[in-house]
């Protein structure tokens, strides 16, 4: 991290960039020694809610396990917190009657994470609410002039890892123990594995 943000964030910044695993506010928050207002918890996963809310019920959900990076998650970790994302999602939406939900990751400190602890932001909207697009992010990005779309696709599609079909039976049983709506038969992890 080059240096910390202006305005309120600048302290938590500082403490957090020098804090490591040990002094992860998330991991102090998930263990006890800092209070939060924890609103879900399995074996994997904890939700919680944001100290510095953008809206009424904007929460925060995490890993149990300290990882920094989203890549960092094992495939079953990534799993259990996207089920997780969708039961807080539907409990935000139901508790505060929000017509739509921002749902986002700041991925590393170069994309804005403060706390080096991945977390999913679930914040509730309405119409007219003020807030923006999430790529308002990017509105005084450089964008390039031109892109040779498919180069980009060769390049992530090349990238991707491929796991061997014991795997895929593992996640099928973890994420998506439901039908595939398309075929109506098999899962959408195994759907995905086959390719169109």
């Amino acid at each position: 991290m080059d240096g910390a943000p202006d305005g309120r964030l600048s302290l938590i910044w500082w403490r957090v960039e020098r804090s490591g695993v040990e002094g992860c506010v998330f991991c102090r928050i998930l263990n006890g020694e800092l209070g939060g207002y924890i609103v879900y918890r399995d074996q994997y996963t904890a939700a919680f809610l944001d100290a510095h809310p953008l809206a009424v019920g904007h929460t925060l959900v995490v890993p149990l396990r300290h990882a920094q990076r989203f890549q960092e998650l094992s495939e079953e970790e990534a799993c259990a917190l996207s089920k997780t994302l969708l039961k807080i999602s539907r409990a935000v939406s139901k508790a505060f009657g929000a017509s739509a939900l921002t749902i986002g990751v700041n991925d590393g400190p170069d994309a804005g994470q403060f706390v080096p602890h991945v977390h999913v932001h679930v914040v509730p909207r309405w119409r007219d609410d003020g807030g923006e697009l999430i790529h308002a992010i990017f509105r005084r990005a450089r964008r390039p002039e031109s892109v040779n779309m498919e180069e980009v696709a060769r390049r992530i599609s090349s990238n991707i890892e491929r796991r061997p079909a014991r795997t895929l039976r593992f996640l099928d049983r973890m994420c998506m123990d439901t039908p595939c709506p398309r075929s109506g038969s098999g899962s959408w992890t195994s759907r995905a594995a086959r390719g169109p």
